[in-house]
């Protein structure tokens, strides 16, 4: 395919490989300093997650934590806590070793499209080009989603090994090395599958299954051999996907899941002609081509961001093209890779029209669901032949594109922010970062509770001298953020001493300080830092409020108050009153009490219900535990009368949501003081 490239160019001799090496080199150099300087402005909390992950593994011992809430069955394999987890041994858990991953991956992800190219026999001048475009970032949201954040990392150097596995295993007719290839492309896809089956079948599955079965079905000219190498990679893939689907749902019985978004569900039509029209801002973004608004488009700024508008718009025209090139050629070769990521390209934009997957209010951040297809596609294009003299046209375009964007790196690293728009102030970003992070230490603010934003990435980039556990206001009180996190940090032992609530001025007021007072969660002491205020208090505030620990070993008690669920009883007593009950008269039929819906680990737990019920033969008063949301009753009782508290033994076998009703049965006075559970030791 490749084998006419630069036939009649003759840059290479007078010194184009040198200078692309030059900038290589130094687009490396500017990645570099970005991965282990720049990126600390923009270094946030989804960041921060993977050191966390990777310090509950090393920290447990075990790759898989009990205590670590996985998200949407999303299990964390091949991603950049791998590469933090022996650095622990003798580094800080800060920014420095995410730093040192986020490099390794750089590196995975160049070696990948290095390999790629490679096996696609693409030439030497054109391979060290294509390496100084990645290294150059392509833009701020590309560089943060690469190499940054390094979401998508995993997904291109694991894609770029898979076709080049699968290219490989096509192209040798050797039987050693064919069963080495074949060997990597099972183990990468039984890998992806094992992480998450779903995502992988969008991502890697369906993609790679169009390419192979493509040239089986309309490549007449193939030969028998190129055929029986087709059919032996599909049935690895087929073996992949059972291997690995039925590895992660054993896994998964394992851990803690909780599901963070609802399942795709279809857009009107006002919506999908909406997101139809967001799609050249979100491709723009990935490209680097938004200029800004206002900007002088005269200045030497502009006209580089014209330039940059440009680049992005013809590679637009460019990426189409060379698709339709490539299938008119007709090679097995050729074809893998393009129908991969073409196929790839239309599954992610049609979630991204139709569905309510993508959140479009931010639609910038939302194309990142794009950049791994857009990525693989805008490489292809960069490496497709050039001829001067019969396509000028496209040569031309071509070269001004890779000439654009391999002269980029400084402004995607040091001048775009992860939405690719200009930013110039990142100096000033981090220099308040490590202020906030001394007048942490100054005051002996060492474990406290944050809302997610404000929390993972400080705990990070104070190298864990000061842990702050993300947490969500719910009802007025602050209560665990189960999502990447784990339980042990909100077990009442996880810290002994002060603890400190860190909330800005909206978080402040949404919480309800009189019933914390109620609860015994009183601060002695409030320091106020910029936007944020800290209630800091002379115990651990997990033991005190409720719901904290999910096994409840020490007796959590849910008193009567104005906030409590009921249907057909009212609230008797002050807001401050410990003594508040809710009382339902004689005929009033229904629940008293219901809630608080709280999450109870596997065990076995006493409840005790603090309620006094008038006599009555009848059945005066019914209680049950159920489960949410289905309702289901683990246990109930009726009784006739309720002068003193009483206990009822659950069992949990399984991690649940749990409510504690309390029923009126019409027959008498019922008057609810609390509930509480307790976890009864075996």
């Amino acid at each position: 395919m490749f084998s006419k490239l630069d036939k009649y160019n003759s840059y290479a001799k007078k010194g184009v490989i040198p200078l692309l090496c030059i900038f290589l080199l130094l687009n490396i150099f500017l990645l570099s300093k970005y991965i282990f300087h720049e990126y600390l402005a923009y270094f946030h909390s989804d960041s921060a997650a993977k050191v966390l992950l990777a310090v509950e593994i090393y920290d447990r011992g075990d790759f898989f934590p009990k205590d670590w809430n996985y998200v949407n069955s999303d299990l964390f394999i091949v991603f950049g806590h791998v590469f933090i987890i022996p650095l622990l041994k003798f580094m800080m858990p800060g920014y420095e070793v995410h730093a040192i991953s986020g490099f390794i991956s750089a590196f995975l992800i160049m070696l990948g499209v290095a390999a790629l190219l490679g096996a696609m026999k693409v030439p030497r001048t054109r391979v060290i080009a294509v390496l100084a475009v990645v290294s150059a970032g392509f833009s701020g949201f590309v560089a943060e989603n690469f190499y940054g954040q390094v979401s998508y990392g995993p997904a291109i150097y694991l894609t770029c090994f898979l076709l080049c596995s699968c290219i490989h295993f096509l192209d040798d007719g050797r039987i050693g090395s064919g069963r080495a290839w074949a060997g990597l492309f099972f183990v990468i896809l039984f890998l992806v599958v094992w992480a998450n089956p779903v995502r992988a079948l969008v991502i890697y599955c369906i993609p790679l299954f169009c390419a192979l079965a493509y040239p089986l079905i309309c490549d007449t000219s193939i030969s028998l051999r190129s055929k029986n190498a087709l059919k032996v990679l599909c049935c690895l893939l087929f073996f992949s996907i059972i291997v690995g689907g039925v590895l992660h749902i054993l896994t998964l019985r394992g851990v803690n899941n909780v599901y963070g978004v609802a399942s795709a569900k279809w857009l009107s039509y006002d919506l999908m002609v909406r997101n139809i029209g967001l799609l050249m801002q979100e491709f723009l973004a990935i490209l680097g081509g938004i200029p800004p608004a206002n900007d002088s488009v005269t200045s030497i700024w502009g006209i580089y961001f014209a330039a940059r508008l440009m680049a992005a718009l013809l590679i637009m025209v460019l990426v189409p093209v060379t698709v339709l090139r490539i299938f008119a050629k007709n090679s097995v070769i050729g074809t893998i890779p393009v129908i991969f990521s073409v196929i790839a390209f239309l599954i992610i934009l049609f979630f991204q029209v139709f569905t309510s997957v993508p959140e479009m209010s931010d639609s910038i951040q939302s194309a990142r669901y794009l950049v791994p297809s857009v990525f693989l596609l805008v490489l292809l294009t960069l490496v497709h032949p050039m001829d001067y003299k019969r396509d000028f046209i496209f040569s031309a375009a071509l070269l001004a594109v890779l000439s654009v964007n391999i002269v980029s790196a400084y402004f995607n690293y040091f001048r775009s922010n992860i939405n690719s728009q200009v930013s110039i102030n990142s100096g000033e970003i981090i220099e308040g970062r490590v202020k906030f992070i001394e007048f942490l230490a100054e005051n002996k603010l060492n474990y406290g509770y944050a809302t997610f934003w404000n929390s993972g990435k400080n705990s990070v980039l104070s190298d864990g001298r000061s842990l702050i556990r993300q947490v969500l206001i719910n009802g007025g009180l602050p209560m665990p953020m189960r999502h990447l996190s784990s339980n042990a940090w909100y077990l009442p032992d996880a810290w002994t001493g002060e603890t400190f609530l860190m909330l800005n001025q909206e978080e402040s007021k949404a919480i309800d300080w009189a019933r914390m007072k109620r609860m015994g969660a009183v601060p002695y002491r409030v320091l106020k830092y910029e936007q944020f205020e800290f209630y800091v208090f002379k115990e651990n505030i997990a033991g005190i409020i409720p719901g904290w620990d999910y096994e409840y070993r020490k007796e959590q008690s849910f008193r009567a108050d104005p906030q409590s669920l009921t249907q057909v009883g009212k609230y008797i007593g002050s807001a401050d009153n410990d003594g508040g009950v809710i009382v339902a008269d004689k005929g009033a039929r229904g629940a008293v009490h219901y809630g608080p819906y709280i999450n109870v680990g596997a065990g076995n737990y006493v409840v005790t219900f603090n309620v006094d019920a008038e006599f009555n033969e009848k059945g005066s008063v019914r209680l049950d535990v159920a489960s949410a949301p289905d309702q289901r009753i683990i246990n109930e009782i009726t009784l006739d009368q309720m002068d003193k508290p009483f206990e009822m033994l659950v069992i949990v076998n399984k991690l649940r949501t749990l409510e504690f009703r309390v029923w009126a049965l019409g027959e008498g006075k019922i008057s609810f003081k609390s509930v509480g559970i307790r976890r009864v030791i075996d």
